[in-house]
């Protein structure tokens, strides 16, 4: 196995923290605000609603 050692991470910034939690929060706004759009179009043309899995 290869990869980094546990030891040699260092713990995260409050900023780095900060800047995942606003672009993890963007990404789960966005993947709402499309499935809010395939469903209203489904609905709109009368088509079956496909299954979005994140």
């Amino acid at each position: 196995m290869v990869g980094k050692s546990l030891r040699n991470l260092k713990p995260i910034s409050q900023e780095a923290r900060k800047e995942n939690v606003a672009r993890t929060s963007k990404s789960v706004a966005d993947f709402k605000q499309a499935s809010r759009d395939i469903h209203q179009i489904c609905a709109a043309n009368g088509l079956a609603e496909p299954v979005l899995v994140a």
